[in-house]
C-alpha cells in the first residue's frame, strides 16, 4: 500500500494529493490422494491430484498531464492565443503570432512570397465547429483544472489484474506404467491511462494449456514416453471506445463512418492527431492481436534404450498449428497548423483550429487482412550418445 511510499516528484510539483497504491497477491495450492468415499481411495489406487491458483490485483494512481481547450476555446474562440505582431502580409495587414486564417478564403497573389494569401478569422474565432470535432471535444476533452501548462492534471488509475489456475492428476497404473494429465488457464490485463482520461491503453495476455503424459518402462534399460500437448494464446493490445451514455451520444454524433470494427477493441473511433499543436490530441489508438490467437497441438512418441556404452533415443513427433488473425489495424486523421495559418508564416495557424474547421491534412487506414492459417510439422529422429571412453563421448544423431 501507499503508507510507506514516498510522494512522486510530479505530485509535489503539480500540488496533487498523495495517490493511492494497492498491491495484493494471493493464491493456494492443494494436493494429495484422490478420495471419494465408497468410490476411490487414491492411497490404494495410487491416484493423486494437485490444484493451484495465483492472483494479482495491482492498483496504482499516477498524475497524468494534458493541455485541453478551455470553455471559450471549445466554442472556437482562440483569441487568447494571439501574441505580438510579427510582420505584415503582402496586402499590408499586420500578422500576429498565433493568428488563425480561414483556408476557404485562399487566393493566388503573385505579390505574396509564397504566391497565396488568405484572410484571418475575425477575433481569431472559428465561426462554425465541425460536428465531428465537437463530438470528440465533448466526449474526450474535460475542462482544464489548472491555469498554467499543463492545464489538466488528473489522478488516474493504472491497474494490473492477473489470474492463473490449474490442476493435475497422476496415476500409477503399475510399477512400470505411469500416466498424468494437467491443465492451466491464465489471464492478465493491464490498463494504462493516457493524458486524456477517456483514452486508456489496454493490454491482455490470456490462454490455456493442457497435456497428457504416459510412461512405460519395459525394462531397466528400455523406456517409452508419449506426450500430448495443447496450447492456445492470445495477446490483444488496443484502445477501447467510450462506453455508457457518453459513448452513445458520441456514436450518434459522429456516425458509423468514424468507427473501425476490430476484433480486439470492438468499434474503435478514428484517431484524431493534432500535429505541432499547443493542445493534446483528443484520441489516438490502434487494435492489434500479437498472437492472433495461436493454437498448437503436439504429439510426441519417444523411446530410450541403453545398450552397453550406447544410450539410444528414437521417436516421432507431430505438431499441428493454427494461426487466426481477425480484423486489426488503425485509422487516423492528422491536422496541422499550416492548414489554418498564413502560407509561409510558421508562427500562425493552430492544428486545433484546423480540427474544429474540419480540414484534415491527411488520413490513413492501416488494415491487416483477416486470415486463418494452419500447418503441420512431422519429425522423426534417431540419436546415439556413445561413451567411447570415460573421458570421450560422441553424440550422434539423424533427424528428418
Amino acid at each position: 500500500n501507499n503508507d510507506l511510499n514516498a510522494r512522486n516528484f510530479f505530485d509535489n510539483f503539480f500540488g496533487s494529493p498523495t495517490l493511492p497504491f494497492r498491491q495484493n497477491q494471493f493464491g493456494y495450492y492443494l494436493g494429495g490422494p484422490v478420495f471419494l468415499p465408497k468410490v476411490i481411495d487414491g492411497r490404494k489406487t495410487r491416484t493423486y491430484f494437485s490444484t493451484y491458483y495465483e492472483g494479482l490485483r495491482y492498483a496504482n494512481s499516477c498524475a497524468t498531464q494534458a493541455n485541453v481547450p478551455n470553455a471559450a476555446e471549445r466554442a472556437g474562440n482562440l483569441s487568447d492565443l494571439l501574441g505580438a505582431a510579427i510582420g505584415t502580409d503582402c496586402l499590408g495587414r499586420t500578422i500576429l503570432k498565433g493568428e488563425i486564417y480561414d483556408p476557404t478564403t485562399t487566393v493566388a497573389n503573385a505579390a505574396c512570397p509564397h504566391g497565396y494569401v488568405r484572410n484571418p478569422y475575425p477575433n481569431n474565432t472559428v465561426p462554425s465547429i465541425n460536428p465531428v470535432a465537437q463530438a470528440y471535444m465533448t466526449a474526450y476533452y474535460p475542462l482544464p483544472n489548472r491555469s498554467s501548462s499543463p492545464n489538466l492534471v488528473l489522478p488516474q488509475g493504472f491497474s494490473q489484474t492477473a489470474d492463473q489456475y490449474g490442476g493435475r492428476i497422476d496415476q500409477s497404473i503399475s510399477d512400470n506404467q505411469q500416466i498424468y494429465g494437467r491443465f492451466s488457464l491464465y489471464n492478465w490485463v493491464n490498463v494504462t491511462p493516457q493524458g486524456i482520461p477517456n483514452n486508456p491503453y489496454h493490454a491482455q495476455n490470456h490462454g490455456a494449456t493442457a497435456s497428457g503424459h504416459y510412461t512405460r518402462t519395459f525394462s531397466p534399460t528400455f523406456i517409452l514416453d508419449f506426450l500430448f500437448a495443447y496450447n492456445r494464446s492470445g495477446i490483444p493490445i488496443y484502445f477501447p471506445a467510450i462506453g455508457g451514455s457518453v459513448g452513445d451520444a458520441f456514436t450518434k454524433a459522429v456516425g458509423p463512418n468514424f468507427f473501425n470494427h476490430f476484433t480486439a477493441s470492438g468499434d474503435m473511433p478514428n484517431g484524431e492527431g493534432l500535429g505541432g499543436s499547443l493542445f493534446t490530441s483528443p484520441f489516438g489508438g490502434y487494435s492489434y492481436e500479437l498472437a492472433n490467437p495461436d493454437t498448437t497441438w503436439q504429439y510426441n512418441g519417444d523411446f530410450k534404450k541403453v545398450r552397453g556404452k550406447h544410450e539410444l533415443s528414437f521417436g516421432v513427433r507431430f505438431t499441428r498449428y493454427r494461426h487466426i488473425a481477425g480484423a486489426q489495424g488503425a485509422a487516423s486523421q492528422s491536422y496541422q497548423p499550416a492548414t489554418t495559418g498564413l502560407p509561409g508564416v510558421t508562427q500562425t495557424g493552430e492544428a486545433l483550429a484546423s480540427f474544429m474547421a474540419g480540414y484534415p491534412e491527411s488520413s490513413g487506414r492501416f488494415l491487416y487482412p483477416i486470415f486463418n492459417d494452419w500447418g503441420e510439422i512431422y519429425n522423426g529422429y534417431f540419436g546415439d550418445t556413445w561413451k567411447v571412453t570415460p573421458k570421450f563421448t560422441l553424440n550422434l544423431g539423424l533427424q528428418y
